[in-house]
């Protein structure tokens, strides 16, 4: 039982933190997935499917529109350290005009809106390589806090965080789970000591 609740309160107090730690950087948070759900700080992004004008752009391209912001143009690759080769899967890309691009792989069929059959067929020399967080199968993502120069940068300095697989989470869900693990975990600690003082 123990080994339980320790594993439902990481699942549920990990993302939490890294949530908290990002809300906690100096600039906007920006955070989406790879099926059209977004926000900047908090306030919806809107999105579509369309070209990318980018180099080697594709013609079908999931992109959030409308940051009150153009960004440095420039490629962030997003590699997944549970394939063998660690190779990029996802590519995000900013063409300084307030839009972000979401390539994101299809392996295992196309399942999502911003699958595509292929990355960018050139990239811009900008570019940027992060690592996925999360285990392969469950919730998967990163967060990028671009410095001057880099893909995405503004001096608002915004956090960029990019779910790859699961749907963007909204912070109230995470603390109700996370103080309700938090609950359980407090209780079964008060039944363990009456146990052990009987």
């Amino acid at each position: 039982m123990r080994k339980i609740l320790l594993v439902l309160f990481a699942v549920s107090v990990v993302p939490l933190l890294l949530a908290s730690t990002a809300y906690a950087q100096a600039g906007p948070l920006i955070t989406f997935d790879e099926n059209g759900n977004g926000n900047f700080a908090g306030v919806p992004l809107n999105f579509a499917l369309g070209p990318d004008p980018g180099p080697g752009g594709l013609p079908q391209v999931l992109n959030y529109f409308a940051l009150p912001f153009a960004g440095t143009p420039g490629d962030v690759r997003m590699h997944d350290a549970f394939e063998p080769g660690n190779p990029f899967l996802d590519v995000i890309r900013f063409n300084g005009d307030g839009r972000i691009f979401f390539y994101s792989d299809n392996v295992g069929g196309a399942d999502a809106l911003a699958d595509t059959p292929s990355p960018p067929t050139a990239f811009y020399p900008n570019l940027v390589d992060i690592q996925e967080q999360g285990p392969e199968g469950g919730f998967q993502d990163a967060f990028y806090s671009p410095q001057p120069g880099q893909p995405g940068f503004d001096p608002s300095f915004p956090t960029y965080h990019i779910v790859s697989d699961g749907v963007v989470p909204e912070p109230t869900s995470l603390a109700l789970v996370a103080s309700g693990m938090l609950a359980i975990a407090s209780f079964s600690g008060a039944l363990r000591r009456r146990k052990s003082a009987a």
